[in-house]
This record gives C-alpha cells, sequence and structure tokens, in this order.
C-alpha cells in the first residue's frame, strides 16, 4: 500500500510540472505528499501563480493545527494578491504518518524538513515567510541556518526562544498534562483549550470556530507527544536570550502581528521591533481578535499583510 502509494504521489507530482510547464496557468493548484528519508510523510499544498518565476509565500502553522487553517486567508490572497504562489504545508507530527522514524521532533528537523520541501519543489527562494505560534519559531530557526533563503518575515502570536512567557519549567511541566489529557480523553479536549484561547469570545461556535476545533481532535496523539520534545527546546531558563539574539542578527524586514485578545502575547511581541536594526521591524496590534486572525478575521489579516508585502515588491 505504501509503494502504491509514493508511486502515486510521484505521478501526480510528474503530471503537476508537465502541466505547469504548458500552460503556466495562475489557476493551477497542486496538493499532494510525499514520503521523506525517514519513512515520514509530508502533506503540501501550492496553489496560486504557478509561473516558474512567480514568487512564493510560505506558511507555516501552529501546532495542533494543520495546512487549512489558513484557508480562509489564502482564498483572499488569491484574489488580491495574484502575483503569488502560496505554499503550505502540515507541520511533522500532525498525522501519525507524519511522525517517521524519528524517536523525538528537534527543531533542527522541523527545519530540515522545510529545506527537503523546497529541494523537492525547486524553491530557491521565498519572498516571505509567514508562521504562526510556534510555526514562527520555526520560520525564524530557519532564517537563521539559511539566511538569503527570504526576503521577508511575518510572525503572528509567538514569543521568542527563552521569553520569560515560556519558561522552560513551566513548558517542562505543562506538556505531560496535556499528554496525559490527551491519552485519557482524546484531542478533542486539547481542542476545547486551544479554541477558547485563540477565538475571541465573539466567535465562540462560529462556522471557523468548529471548523479549527474538529482539526484539532482530529490530530494525533502520539505526534503532538512527539512534537512538544521542539517546543521545550524553544524553552529556556531565560537567561541564553537565543530569541534576543535571533532577532538581532535578523537580516531581513520583520512584520509582527499579534490578536488585541491573544492573553499576554500582545505585550511580549510589541518588544521586539526595539531588538532589531532600526526600522527593520514593525508591530501591529490587530483589535478584538486573538491568535488565529487569520481565521476569525481574515479581512483584516490579509489587507495588513498585503500592505507589508507590497513595501517589498
Amino acid at each position: 500500500m505504501m509503494a502504491t502509494s509514493i508511486e502515486t504521489s510521484v505521478r501526480s507530482m510528474r503530471l503537476y510540472q508537465d502541466a505547469g510547464a504548458e500552460s503556466m496557468s495562475p489557476k493551477v493548484k497542486a496538493s499532494s505528499s510525499f514520503v521523506l528519508p525517514d519513512s515520514s510523510v509530508l502533506h503540501y499544498s501550492l496553489e496560486g501563480n504557478l509561473a516558474p518565476d512567480s514568487p512564493v509565500l510560505l506558511f507555516v502553522n501552529d501546532i495542533y493545527v494543520n495546512l487549512q487553517v489558513w484557508d480562509p486567508a489564502i482564498a483572499l490572497l488569491k484574489e488580491s494578491c495574484p502575483q503569488y504562489r502560496f505554499l503550505r504545508y502540515d507541520l511533522r507530527g500532525y498525522s501519525v504518518e507524519s511522525i517517521g522514524d524519528s524517536e523525538a521532533i528537534t527543531m533542527s528537523l522541523l527545519v530540515s524538513d522545510l529545506e527537503y520541501l523546497f529541494n523537492r519543489l525547486s524553491i530557491a527562494h521565498i519572498h516571505s515567510i509567514v508562521g504562526l505560534g510556534f510555526g514562527a519559531n520555526i520560520a525564524l530557526e530557519l532564517l537563521a541556518k539559511r539566511r538569503p533563503i527570504a526576503s521577508t518575515f511575518v510572525g503572528i502570536g509567538f514569543a521568542i526562544s527563552d521569553s520569560a512567557l515560556t519558561r522552560r519549567q513551566q513548558v517542562v511541566d505543562d506538556w505531560p498534562l496535556r499528554s496525559s489529557l490527551a491519552r485519557r480523553f482524546g484531542m478533542g479536549i486539547l481542542a476545547d483549550k486551544a479554541v477558547a484561547r485563540w477565538f475571541t469570545p465573539d466567535a465562540r461556535r462560529s462556522a471557523q470556530w468548529i471548523r479549527v476545533r474538529e482539526m484539532i481532535a482530529a490530530g494525533s496523539t502520539e505526534g503532538m507527544e512527539k512534537l512538544s520534545n521542539a517546543v521545550i527546546e524553544c524553552a529556556g531558563h531565560g537567561t541564553e536570550q537565543r530569541g534576543q539574539r535571533t532577532l538581532e542578527n535578523l537580516e531581513v524586514p520583520a512584520l509582527f502581528l499579534c490578536g488585541s485578545s491573544d492573553e499576554s502575547i500582545p505585550e511580549e511581541m510589541e518588544t521586539y521591533p526595539a531588538l532589531m536594526e532600526k526600522e527593520k521591524g514593525l508591530f501591529i496590534l490587530l483589535d478584538r481578535t486573538s491568535r488565529l486572525a487569520c481565521c476569525e478575521k481574515p479581512g483584516e489579516f490579509v489587507r495588513l499583510l498585503g500592505n507589508w508585502l507590497h513595501r517589498f515588491s
């Protein structure tokens, strides 16, 4: 069955590449998957303007959710920014098949997955990397490792490594509790807690709230447990200042977006531009929204993102 799946994926990719080479249609969409060297399966979506020289926007989602969390925003971006290709993928650990043979999922492994994706799709440069929550930490790790890879960075609702908001002991204590709850009651209990934080009360029981909750509930408990290793890796003792050094050394302009209701994150993220070189960083607070502005207020999110991208087009 696995061999058949691989062959189908390879044939799909070849058919897509041939069609794109012939027509370059901006309406072509590729959603596929391939098997990584450690037997994990990486699901991705590449859509928009698929002309080979069109700029690429990469979207890296948070833990718990998959690439579909970006659906409302991507639908609007394809209309307002038709010059771009939109690349997104599922983080390792969301599904059982994405775990692979690795005993633990590390930040280095997550970055390697991205590099493998770029190589497989023959993408040499990213116009902008848009990271949501922990996805922003992965994006920053990639930018630190391969500095010429992108022209801009957009971080949404996240805390940098060694932030006071993510003390190591607190994170180390918290994740086994999440694991225990998920094993006893299913991922649905974590989904309830997540959507309560990621949406404002006004959005409770909305179509997007329900969609995201179902997405989290469908995730893998085992994958979540293994992915927690990378989350703990980002949490330091507050003295190493890895995240601060990352922003100080970040060579590309950065936009920091945060919902006004995203717990204590706004006060933290507001300090990030000051850590960068003058005028390289910009912080914007999205009013009356929480972590998932891309779902709760996709029109406002896309407007702000489009304005930022226009500055560097």
